[in-house]
């Protein structure tokens, strides 16, 4: 693992650490790991941003994680999230085509 990796990691091991000690004394009710199944698209693609050269991938998946924790969390009607599903994926993959070229120069 490389620098980056580490501090990402340790950074979000921290943050699921503050929010299981924050409920478990009841500071605050956070039920994200109900919908914690979304995580496993989130933290893979967040984390491919900083490692990976083509982060069109990573932009698609991380959008549509965060898009469907919003629905899981009640934020977002699943409804809307569906709908907005391939727009998101067609305008982000026709800006990474616009902007390809641009970025390797």
């Amino acid at each position: 693992m490389n620098k980056k990796t580490n501090i990402m990691w340790g950074i979000i091991l921290i943050l699921i650490g503050i929010l299981l000690g924050g409920n478990a004394l009841n500071l605050f009710k956070i039920d994200i790991f109900f919908a914690g199944w979304t995580l496993f698209i989130i933290v893979p693609c967040f984390i491919g941003f900083f490692n990976e050269k083509d982060k069109t991938g990573n932009l698609i998946g991380f959008i549509i994680g965060v898009l469907l924790l919003l629905a899981a969390q009640k934020i977002l009607s699943f409804d809307i999230v569906w709908k907005l599903f391939i727009p998101v994926i067609l305008v982000i993959i026709g800006l990474s085509m616009l902007f390809k070229e641009k970025v390797k120069k």
